[in-house]
């Protein structure tokens, strides 16, 4: 996840509905046999790359693309994203992203309302156990910040909980595949967020 797939188009009366589009990591085979991807970077992009990624992106599931959320909105938020280079060196930048702690958004932001970065930060820590464990934990937690619109698509999560999760408090929702045929039924609701994606976890507030 990263801004790049996140578009902003109007959609009937909302002006601001959030596409979620993932295109993929589309290679391309050099006479070299140096495989690149179509814009010459590495896999994915470092500065939303959750630790575990970077480490090994084998090994990641839904909690890496929490953590890539909660860097949009660091950013959003302050302008930078948590971790950034004064050499634009990719190894200056891993090591902060293993070893360092993100300046605290509320001593960067003069008026960000209390308890915002608590929830930030949670969606940034190092270690995926100490993140949310889905989407929905991460949108419920910020529902105090939300506006009507945003407390909308928080209660439309809450439909797609699992029936195995039903009554934990650890909730997880379907593969986003089933989330995004059920958000094409019923009423239509102003701020729903579109997914086009095969990952398991993508259902981001918009």
């Amino acid at each position: 996840m990263k801004p790049s797939n996140c578009f902003v188009i109007r959609k009937d009366d909302d002006d601001d509905f959030v596409k979620i589009l993932d295109f993929g990591i589309s290679k391309i085979q050099q006479p070299d046999s140096q495989a690149l991807t179509q814009t010459h970077s590495a896999l994915g992009t470092p500065l939303y790359m959750s630790p575990e990624q970077a480490r090994s992106p084998k090994e990641v599931d839904g909690r890496s693309d929490i953590y890539s959320v909660a860097v949009i909105l660091y950013e959003l938020l302050s302008g930078r994203t948590p971790f950034t280079t004064d050499s634009g060196q990719l190894t200056e930048l891993l090591f902060k992203l293993f070893t360092a702690d993100p300046d605290p958004l509320d001593e960067i932001v003069s008026d960000l309302p209390a308890g915002l970065w608590d929830v930030v930060k949670k969606g940034l820590a190092r270690d995926p156990i100490n993140r949310y464990s889905s989407a929905l934990l991460m949108a419920e937690a910020l529902e105090p910040f939300a506006d009507a619109k945003g407390q909308a698509l928080i209660g439309r999560m809450r439909k797609f909980v699992a029936p195995e999760d039903a009554g934990k408090h650890s909730r997880a929702l379907p593969p986003s595949e089933v989330a995004f045929l059920e958000l094409g039924k019923g009423q239509s609701f102003a701020g729903h967020t579109e997914i086009i994606t095969t990952g398991p976890s993508a259902i981001v507030a918009g």
